[in-house]
Formats: C-alpha cells, sequence, structure tokens
C-alpha cells in the first residue's frame, strides 16, 4: 500500500467513524462545524505527520527527511483533507439533509 493511499484510507474511514460509530457520532455531532473540520484536519495531520517521522527513522520511507519531504508531506495532508471532506459531505451531511434528519 503506498502512502497516498494509506492516507486516503484513514481520510475516508475518519469520515465514516465520525458519523457511524456510536458513542463517537454523538460527541462528533455535538461539536460546532469549526470544531469537526479541526478535528478531522488535526487526525489527518497526526497521520500524516506519523508518516513522515517514521520516514526520518528510516523505518517506512515514504518522505525524504529534507525540506522538500515537509512540502510533500504537507501536499499528502491537504489531498487527504479534500478527500475526507468531500467523503463526509456525501455520504454525512447531504443524506441527512436530503432525509430531514438536520
Amino acid at each position: 500500500m503506498t502512502p497516498e493511499q494509506l492516507v486516503q484510507l484513514v481520510a475516508v474511514l475518519l469520515s465514516l467513524l465520525v458519523a457511524y460509530i456510536p458513542g463517537f457520532s454523538g460527541w462528533f455531532e455535538g461539536l460546532s462545524l469549526s470544531k469537526k473540520l479541526l478535528v478531522q484536519a488535526g487526525f489527518l495531520a497526526l497521520t500524516t505527520a506519523v508518516l513522515y517521522g517514521l520516514s526520518c527513522l528510516g523505518l517506512y520511507a515514504v518522505f525524504a527527511c529534507t525540506w522538500a519531504g515537509v512540502w510533500a508531506a504537507v501536499v499528502l495532508w491537504a489531498k487527504a483533507l479534500l478527500l475526507n471532506q468531500g467523503v463526509y459531505q456525501a455520504f454525512v451531511r447531504l443524506p441527512k439533509k436530503v432525509f430531514g434528519a438536520e
């Protein structure tokens, strides 16, 4: 699995987790829209940072341990965030609006 695929998988799973896992979804729904975005962005940033850290330690060769590697990690994080929000809008928020649950 490539790093891009791994982070994309985490992005999609996170969107579904915040919508459908009991307990976590209830807590998440109580947050304001900006806090929801920050929670998801933070979790994806943590995932990307772990991949970058593992690269610098030589345990998982994903990024170069340079400024170019940092930039590549930021770009990967931004792509994952866009995917995460797209999935969240399409499969969570939109259906709730359409079916009157919101």
